[in-house]
């Protein structure tokens, strides 16, 4: 039997220093000499194990640090919403154009979290179609959860070119028009799909050939990208015409002095 035993205590059930503790199945009595020859042999295999130069794979995590890590991920992601509505609402002036950003990366983040869990369908993984593109049942893990906020990054950069010329093309007017909004897209299209040409290529590769270590990362980014490409262009910026709409019924629902 073996056991590992931690020395030094990090916190969140990790060590600085570690013994390995061996017992041997038979009973070696009070005889010297063999437990010495059994130490040492136990010393050279640890020896050796310790000094040997291998990539090691973690498949499996304590609950307790997997509960840990994930809690801490998805916090980081309210924090960055929150931070991104307040930046733009500061950058534009008004709160709709960082709710409209930030309800476009929901979007984004929805369909890949929908397209992963609808990869572990035995019917997509093992059909023809879902081996030709590569598809395995992948899990909403930590690195599934860097792939989503590095599609935020990448989709709120996207909108926020589109929100600028939309700025930019309404100048000094008081609201953003169809009009406006249409011809902002149209600026900016052919930049937007450039970019996301560009970067779908890369991720491609890699998904292909990049190993299993980045395959899910892959998976996730090749949808980010594709999606978060279109909710720049359809969804976020369509968004402002809409909370203009909400807010002018809100103030036509409003009660009229009497005598008006």
């Amino acid at each position: 039997p073996t056991e590992v035993v931690g020395l030094d205590s990090a916190g969140d059930n990790t060590f600085s220093s570690f013994a390995i503790m061996v017992r041997p199945v038979e009973s070696l009595g009070n005889d010297a000499d063999a437990w010495k020859k059994f130490a040492e042999n136990e010393t050279t295999l640890v020896g050796l194990a310790l000094s040997r130069e291998q990539a090691i794979e973690a498949t499996n995590f304590d609950p307790q640090m997997a509960g840990t890590a994930t809690q801490a991920a998805i916090m980081a992601m309210i924090l960055g919403w929150l931070a991104m509505i307040i930046y733009l609402w500061v950058r534009f002036g008004q709160a709709r154009w960082g709710l409209a950003a930030v309800l476009c990366l929901m979007h984004d983040v929805l369909i890949i979290v929908g397209l992963v869990a609808i990869s572990n369908l035995s019917w997509v993984y093992d059909s023809a179609i879902g081996k030709a593109l590569m598809i395995q049942p992948f899990k909403i893990d930590l690195t599934m959860i860097a792939a989503l906020l590095t599609i935020i990054g990448y989709s709120v950069n996207d909108t926020i070119v589109v929100f600028d010329r939309i700025r930019e093309n309404r100048g000094k007017l008081a609201t953003v028009t169809p009009a406006i909004i249409n011809a902002s897209i149209n600026q900016t299209l052919s930049r937007t799909l450039l970019t996301a040409g560009t970067v779908f290529v890369v991720v491609f590769v890699m998904y292909v050939w990049g190993g299993a270590g980045l395959h899910a990362f892959n998976y996730a980014f090749l949808i980010g990208v594709m999606f978060g490409t279109y909710s720049s262009i359809a969804v976020a910026a369509p968004m402002l015409l809409g909370f203009k709409g909400m807010m002018h019924r809100s103030m036509d629902n409003q009660p009229q002095p009497a005598g008006k």
